[in-house]
């Protein structure tokens, strides 16, 4: 996704964690950012709960863009990519965005560098058969022999590095047999033939894993901040 403005620095990326369970009239003032297009969205949502967090993570996105780009949250607006994310409209020279909810939580990355971020909720089903088709042979392998009680946790975080590199690459979801290499201690160089991702895992709470990356092999320094709507 692309913004505007200034931006920040090429060493830099900015992290929030959006909590997405808040006070009704938290909702109702960030329900009144919204476009019509994603009133539409929230609408088509049949779970109630599901359309609050829908308007609290896409609100919360306007009022922290508004603070980066000097504009009023309600002058954001949305385009496609080719792919079919969502990305900013061009209002100028464009820091990169990228989203992601699970839960209860939701992270948005703002960087000059094409960025992805990635969130997963650590699921107990994990821990007797994680889902690991995807991963290298060496990766699943390891992730078998981790005890019950961490293996959970260690396929969310290799996971959520791997997811945040696909996004980082512009794509939206994990392509099937995709063989990225992410373990390893964090920070971390990812490659994929001739693409490379500098990776590092966040703090984002128990019960969950996260993980940003940027493109390139430079490393970068994260800011990871809370978002609270009077923080704007």
């Amino acid at each position: 996704m692309r913004a505007e403005a200034d931006g920040p620095p090429a060493d830099q990326v900015s992290v929030w964690r959006i909590p997405l369970v808040t006070s009704a009239d938290v909702v109702r003032r960030l329900t009144g950012l919204l476009d019509p297009d994603e009133l539409a969205r929230r609408a088509s949502i049949l779970d109630p709960r599901a359309q609050e967090r829908y308007a609290v993570a896409h609100g919360a996105i306007r009022e922290i863009l508004a603070g980066h780009l000097a504009v009023a949250p309600q002058r954001i607006r949305w385009t496609k990519s080719r792919s079919g994310k969502p990305e900013l409209a061009a209002l100028g020279g464009a820091p990169s965005i990228s989203l992601s909810h699970s839960g209860d939580l939701a992270l948005l990355a703002v960087a000059a560098r094409p960025v992805g971020v990635d969130v997963e909720r650590v699921r107990a089903r994990w821990a007797v058969r994680p889902p690991t088709r995807l991963f290298p042979a060496a990766e699943a392998a390891l992730i078998a022999a981790e005890s019950p009680e961490r293996r959970a946790t260690l396929f969310v975080r290799l996971l959520t590095r791997k997811e945040a590199c696909v996004k980082a690459a512009g794509a939206t979801l994990l392509p099937r047999g995709i063989q990225l290499g992410v373990a390893g201690r964090s920070p971390l160089v990812a490659s994929q033939r001739d693409d490379r991702w500098y990776v590092r895992d966040l703090g984002v709470g128990a019960g969950y894993g996260a993980a940003v990356a940027v493109t390139g092999t430079a490393g970068c320094t994260v800011s990871e901040q809370l978002w609270r709507l009077q923080d704007r």
